[in-house]
């Protein structure tokens, strides 16, 4: 899906259920809306490179969110801080060792690091780096699209048949899955499973975290799920070809 659709859809949020007077898409959307914004403004160059600093923020604002989940989601969220710290260090050195520029995008911080040899032939990444820190947060932003997609289509299924909404913690496995559990080794993996029977109710999830509007309903959520999906998975195939022209992806297995 486009970025100019994204903002369609956004746009046609914002408008839904107002009868008397008008509401910009900032005060309608609810978290996940305006996650999806910050996302796309983190896409830059056409598409074809990533802002560092509006990348950092946008992940740092999902993490709040989604640590209000519930308990369960403490140590992945602490895992993406991590590796946001390595991508700020990684950006803060490189701007010292050039003082003409005001901001480093990711194509111009691998570049930087490729540069000077840091890593391995065959994506074998140094660790800590920027380029380890945006492969994780890559795959875990590709985890969260692929759940919040699913969980929109089961919402539009239980639409049409009156069924329930389906299993948060069914779509987090399958997307986990799909994404992430190739990269894994047997402790994260572990930690992955303890995690996923911890997870709670769509429902609970979402009374928690505040997802649903009071204007828009489910029906707004299931858009903001879907145009969520849509900006991130946008984003993480860019950054999945910066990593990958620059035979920076790296398949070896965490612990």
């Amino acid at each position: 899906m486009s970025a100019c659709v994204i903002r369609v859809l956004l746009v046609l949020l914002a408008s839904a259920s107002v009868h008397s007077r008008p509401s910009s898409s900032r005060s309608a959307a609810g978290p996940l809306g305006r996650s999806a914004r910050r996302f796309q403004r983190s896409l830059v160059s056409r598409g074809r490179d990533v802002d560092l600093r509006e990348l950092v923020e946008a992940t740092r604002e999902l993490c709040a969110v989604l640590l209000k989940f519930g308990a369960y989601m403490g140590p992945s969220v602490s895992d993406v801080r991590r590796n946001l710290e390595r991508i700020e260090e990684a950006r803060r050195k490189w701007l010292r060792a050039s003082p003409r520029r005001r901001q480093l995008s990711m194509k111009a911080l691998l570049a930087a690091e490729v540069a000077a040899e840091i890593h391995g032939r065959g994506g074998v990444l140094a660790d800590p780096s920027g380029a380890m820190g945006l492969l994780w947060v890559r795959r875990g932003l590709a985890m969260w699209a692929d759940t919040f997609e699913q969980q929109a289509r089961a919402m539009q299924q239980a639409a049409v048949t009156g069924e329930g909404e389906g299993s948060l913690a069914a779509h987090t496995r399958v997307a986990y899955e799909r994404t992430v559990q190739a990269h894994h080794g047997w402790v994260s993996r572990r930690a992955f499973g303890v995690a996923c029977r911890a997870t709670p109710d769509w429902e609970t999830v979402v009374r928690r975290a505040g997802l649903r509007t009071d204007k828009g309903g489910d029906e707004a959520l299931r858009l903001e799920l879907k145009c969520w999906a849509a900006a991130v998975r946008d984003l993480t195939e860019a950054m999945r070809s910066l990593h990958t022209d620059r035979d920076l992806e790296d398949r070896r297995k965490s612990v």
